[in-house]
């Protein structure tokens, strides 16, 4: 399967969907183009970086620095 915006090659019809909803050079093709397309964003709730799956977004908090910091200051919180 081949994207019509970028014409990267895919395997399978669920990948190039994924691909042309969440790749970033992919969306700016099809917004140039004007298609109408549906983006939805997930934001990171500590340092408000956007991503667009929850999956990037859930690999994001695991390197958080911001959230570490709001973790540790709750911690410290709790002990006064």
């Amino acid at each position: 399967m081949e994207c019509d915006f970028c014409n990267k090659i895919f395997c399978s019809k669920s990948s190039l969907n994924v691909h042309q909803k969440s790749a970033k050079y992919c969306l700016k093709i099809q917004n140039a183009n004007h298609i109408e397309i549906k983006i939805v964003n997930f934001k990171c709730e500590y340092c408000d970086k956007i991503y667009t799956s929850k999956q990037q977004l859930y690999v994001h908090y695991e390197v958080c620095k911001n959230k570490e910091i709001e973790n540790r200051i709750d911690i410290n919180k709790k002990e006064f």
